[in-house]
């Protein structure tokens, strides 16, 4: 006796913010007076702009930036470095 095989559609992890979704994020920033609020709209820039995963983005240090050369090192998934 077979077995009928089914397969199904994958489902993805995650999805791409809406442009309204991220300048919902950004006017919550700038309502934060606090350092956090700045801090936040930083990553979330840094994060948007590059197109970084969420995994790369937690693992930024002051020390990835590197201000003469104005360039922020990313640590991604298996230890690889993007400049």
């Amino acid at each position: 006796m077979a077995i009928e095989r089914k397969t199904g559609q994958r489902l993805l992890k995650g999805r791409a913010l809406s442009v309204g979704e991220v300048q919902a994020l950004f006017h919550v920033c700038a309502q934060d007076k606090s350092v956090k609020g700045s801090r936040d709209a930083a990553l979330i820039t840094v994060l948007y702009g590059a197109g970084l995963r969420r995994s790369e983005v937690v693992t930024i240090n002051l020390s990835d930036w590197n201000i003469v050369d104005d360039c922020l090192t990313v640590r991604s998934l298996f230890e690889r470095y993007r400049d």
